[in-house]
C-alpha cells in the first residue's frame, strides 16, 4: 500500500489523529473529502436527463439527414460532371458485346439504355435493402 493509499484510507475512516497535521498531502486529502461531503448548492430539474437524451437524439438525427443530403448532392454533381465530360469529349460507348450478337444488331444503338437499365436496377435494389426493408423491421 502506497503512502497516498494509506492517507486516503485513514481519511475515509475518519482517523485524523494518526495523520501528521503539517503534511501538505494530508491537508489536500482533507480538503478534497470536505468538499466532496458537502451537498451540492443546486438541484437539477427532474427531467434534466430526459432533456439531454432528447437533445442528443435530435442532433444525431439532424447529422444523419445532413450526411444523406451531402451524399445525394455529391452523387448528383458526379453524374452531372460525367455527362458534361462525356458530351465534350464525344465519347462513344462500345463494349463489343453487341457486335458479336448478330441477331441483336438492330439493338446496337440502344446499348446505353441497356447499361443504364442494369445500373438502375442495381441502384433500386440497393435503395430497397438499405432504406425500405430497414423501416419495415423497425
Amino acid at each position: 500500500m502506497t503512502h497516498d493509499d494509506e492517507l486516503q484510507h485513514k481519511i475515509e475512516q475518519g482517523d485524523f489523529s494518526s495523520l501528521p497535521s503539517d503534511n501538505i498531502d494530508t491537508k489536500a486529502y482533507q480538503e478534497i473529502f470536505r468538499v466532496l461531503n458537502k451537498a451540492p448548492e443546486y438541484i437539477l430539474p427532474e427531467n434534466f436527463a430526459n432533456k439531454v437524451v432528447d437533445r442528443l437524439e435530435h442532433q444525431h438525427k439532424r447529422s444523419i439527414s445532413f450526411e444523406y443530403f451531402w451524399f445525394g448532392f455529391g452523387f448528383i454533381l458526379l453524374i452531372a460532371s460525367l455527362v458534361v465530360s462525356l458530351s465534350y469529349t464525344s465519347f462513344e460507348l462500345d463494349l463489343g458485346f453487341m457486335k458479336s450478337l448478330a441477331p441483336l444488331k438492330h439493338l446496337a444503338p440502344f446499348k446505353g439504355v441497356f447499361i443504364f437499365g442494369a445500373l438502375f436496377v442495381l441502384l433500386l435494389n440497393f435503395v430497397d435493402h438499405r432504406f425500405i426493408k430497414n423501416k419495415k423491421t423497425v
